[in-house]
């Protein structure tokens, strides 16, 4: 059976009862926020897919700047923000655990390995290199998502121990 305070609070202390039922209200708050902004970067993060896709298969357009091997910078930036959306996602939702870290990882590169070899289909060039670019982007994006969350996880700890 449901019990909206907590076993170790009497039931007729009624200022405790609505300290729980405040502190609860504000928990489930923060949950729900946590929760919408994870599905808000799932949502970026399929559009920013999509897109990403898109913008690979389109035929060659002509840039300003041509640098060798700048494609490749482009595929890594670009993998490793698809990266940290993705883990944003995750973290959000509380699915941030080594076995979703590891699907996401399988997925994303997975995810570059098709978009590269669907590019002849298009007329444009598949390379090994950028799927090699890709790849480093993803590993980079999980590692710095997983440091940030480590980092913020150190500065709320010891904000818990200030008056």
């Amino acid at each position: 059976m449901f019990c909206p305070h907590d076993e170790r609070t009497a039931p007729n202390d009624a200022s405790t009862n609505k300290t729980n039922i405040r502190s609860t209200t504000v928990y489930s708050m923060k949950q729900r926020k946590r929760r919408l902004l994870g599905v808000t970067l799932l949502v970026v993060f399929v559009l920013y897919s999509v897109s990403l896709v898109v913008a690979t298969h389109l035929p060659r357009v002509p840039t300003f700047v041509r640098v060798s091997g700048a494609d490749k910078w482009l595929h890594f930036v670009a993998y490793g923000c698809q990266a940290m959306l993705a883990m944003g996602a995750l973290y959000f939702t509380n699915r941030l655990g080594l076995k979703n870290v590891v699907y996401l990882t399988i997925i994303l590169v997975t995810f570059g390995a098709i978009d590269e070899l669907t590019q002849p289909i298009f007329s444009r060039q598949a390379e090994l290199l950028d799927w090699v670019a890709d790849c480093v982007g993803v590993l980079f994006g999980v590692c710095l998502a997983h440091l940030v969350v480590y980092i913020r996880g150190k500065i709320k700890s010891s904000q818990k121990g200030r008056p």
